[in-house]
């Protein structure tokens, strides 16, 4: 903590107008750290030079001191001179002249102030840590220091860290200062001179005041993996990234030229990414996080709070959390984990640690090659794959007749092609995908094996047909992975529609909907104004009986339309939410068709078209029902886009 006792002085005044000229004549000293100055969270680069959004934190800090202010501007460093010169010097031209100062015998704060005094012309000087975020005004810092009349002032900032033990306030230096020129007297001129410890006792005795005042505003000095992220979070806010050829996808959600984000992506702000990017299948990005230009999301991949160089490819499946990576001393940006690796200590687990950080990443095993990989994925899915036949061999017979002779569950036959098409549709992310076997789906393997023998022995045919999709299930995670299987997740778990609902609960379902739709039928009759005497499942319509027979119950269309609505759901490039409102209306939809069809065949019977009503009509309608529902679906679909305002990117 840094404590300043005040030594009250009588205050100037001073008029607005003076305070302006004053300030610019303020001189600028930034401290930019030395070489021992470089955390662990850090990877060995120098505080200053960590990147934020389309620049790094000493540049920003330049840029915004330097518009401010026109005096002279020195940067000083211990022993990393060349390196911050040739990082200045090689980005964007700033305004003005600038200087920098090598301080190769340490200093201290105030002896470097003393240090750059030669070139120095102004009547205040300003200095600032190379690793400040700044956000007050630096004019408003000035003229509070003027204002209090003091010879040196030290600017805090609120530590909310420490807030909620004192109620009265936690306050930390914020790396800013400001004095009078007249403060160099005090200074020796060579040798180490400490701010706090030596400079502040001498004012005191020279009857000086020093005053501290408080920021309002969120400025932060960057001393751990927090505050940069908070000075990132502020960065992602400037509205100036628009002047730099970026644009504003969602709030707080940049992006460059020729950034690509998959609709099936998921990026949740603050983040930028940078010019050419590209966020695959299924990946979630969780700022903050900065991605640098020609960076690489792959499928299912995981990103929170990171912070990335250019060119950075994060192969299918990877996981990093509050992780800085920064490319190797070389020069090369590599892409692979492997880099990640090398920035931590690895331990056996996965999991690296290192101050407080974390990172855990989906790493192939190393001790096998991937033709050896190949080889006994091969030999596992034919074992496999030889067994599920010898198993599910009359299962599959039997499902067949179900199908062909049961109009009820006709449409399971389309079950297969459909998931089929489905998994083609997925097959660029499936040729992404770093192969290996699950012991999960191994499992999920002799789950439906059991599920297969308990249904045989006690004759239960639903047990059977679920073991059958249990071990394809089980089967595809072996051989793909978790990583795999979470591609295709969608169309292994359609395989379950295929299989025929137990009798019990087919008998419970179908005579309850054979009483509701001739219930439904009776009440729309009513208010179209057909007049109609509900006896049961028979409708009395002018003089001529209309049943609702156990064929018109409505089953049959809803396991249909389940099939087809889930199909739709899977193909149509539309928001996950209004993909779940598509097939939970599945059911809602089938039955209001049903009811129509009973209504239009008892008008039809009203109307004296007996013949046209139980010939063509009855054979007609069960056809057109399908395409009939499927057009509410769409309409359905186009309703909720025009009710919702869809972003340019999935957040």
């Amino acid at each position: 903590m840094f404590q300043v006792r005040a030594t009250p002085v009588q205050r100037k005044e001073h008029s607005p107008r003076s305070l302006q000229g004053e300030n610019r004549k303020v001189d600028l000293v930034i401290l930019a750290g030395a070489v021992g100055s470089r955390p662990a969270w850090a990877r060995g680069v120098s505080i200053p030079l960590l990147p934020l959004p389309d620049s790094t934190v000493l540049r920003t800090l330049l840029n915004t001191l330097r518009a401010r202010f026109g005096g002279a501007c020195t940067v000083c460093c211990n022993g990393d001179l060349k390196t911050i010169a040739d990082h200045v010097n090689n980005e964007r031209p700033l305004q003005g002249s600038l200087g920098f100062l090598a301080d190769h015998v340490p200093l201290g704060t105030a002896g470097c102030i003393k240090a750059c005094e030669p070139g120095m012309s102004g009547d205040r000087i300003f200095v600032a840590s190379g690793s400040s975020w700044l956000e007050d005004d630096p004019h408003w810092m000035v003229e509070q220091h003027i204002a209090q009349g003091n010879a040196l002032t030290v600017f805090c900032e609120q530590d909310t860290a420490g807030a909620a033990s004192e109620p009265d306030g936690h306050f930390s230096a914020a790396g800013l200062y400001c004095c009078d020129r007249s403060v160099l007297d005090l200074i020796p001129p060579r040798g180490y001179f400490d701010l706090k410890g030596q400079l502040v006792p001498a004012l005191g005795r020279a009857g000086l005041r020093v005053g501290a005042v408080t920021l309002p505003r969120q400025t932060r000095n960057i001393v751990d993996w927090s505050s940069y992220l908070h000075a990132i979070t502020r960065a992602l806010s400037d509205p100036h990234l628009v002047d730099r050829g970026y644009r504003e996808l969602a709030p707080n959600i940049w992006a460059g030229e020729d950034v690509e984000i998959s609709s099936r992506a998921r990026v949740v702000g603050p983040a930028f990414l940078g010019h050419g990017c590209r966020v695959a299948d299924d990946a979630v990005v969780m700022g903050p996080v900065v991605l640098g230009d020609g960076s690489w999301v792959g499928p299912c991949c995981w990103l929170k709070c990171v912070v990335a160089p250019s060119d950075m490819e994060f192969s299918a499946g990877t996981v990093v959390a509050d992780q800085l990576l920064l490319p190797d001393s070389g020069g090369a940006r590599e892409a692979c984990l492997a880099g990640i690796a090398a920035c931590s200590h690895e331990q056996p687990d996965g999991h690296h640690e290192e101050s407080g950080l974390k990172v855990t990443a989906r790493t192939p095993q190393c001790g096998e090659s991937q033709p050896g990989r190949l080889a006994r994925m091969c030999t596992t899915g034919v074992l496999l794959g030889a067994l599920l036949v010898w198993a599910f061999w009359y299962t599959v017979a039997d499902l067949w007749h179900i199908w062909q002779s049961n109009a009820d569950y006709s449409a399971g036959q389309l079950v297969l092609p459909a998931a089929a098409y489905m998994v083609v549709m997925r097959r660029r992310a499936l040729s992404e995908l770093r192969l290996g076997l699950a012991p999960l789906g191994l499992g999920i393997f002799a789950l439906g094996l059991a599920s297969n023998v308990v249904g045989s022995y006690y004759l239960f045919s639903f047990l059977e047909n679920l073991g059958l999709v249990l071990c394809a299930n089980g089967l595809v995670m072996s051989l793909l992975g978790w990583a795999g299987y979470r591609r295709i997740w969608y169309a292994m778990l359609f395989l379950f529609l295929m299989i025929p609902l137990p009798h019990r609960l087919h008998d419970a379902i179908m005579l309850p909907l054979q009483g509701l739709g001739a219930r439904l039928s009776a009440d729309v009759l009513d208010i179209i104004g057909v007049a109609t005497v509900r006896y049961g499942h028979v409708l009395d319509v002018g003089g001529h009986q209309v049943a609702v027979a156990e064929a018109c119950n409505g089953l049959r269309m809803a396991l249909a339309f389940v099939v087809v609505a889930a199909f739709l759901a899977c193909v149509m490039q539309r928001p996950r939410w209004q993909k779940v409102i598509v097939v939970l209306s599945s059911v809602p939809i089938a039955l209001g068709c049903n009811v129509v069809r009973i209504v239009v065949s008892a008008c039809l019977y009203n109307a004296g078209h007996e013949r046209l009503a139980q010939g063509m009509f009855h054979d007609l309608a069960g056809v057109l029902m399908m395409p009939f529902a499927v057009g509410l679906v769409l309409l359905e679909v186009w309703v909720l886009s025009k009710l919702v305002i869809d972003e340019d990117v999935a957040v």
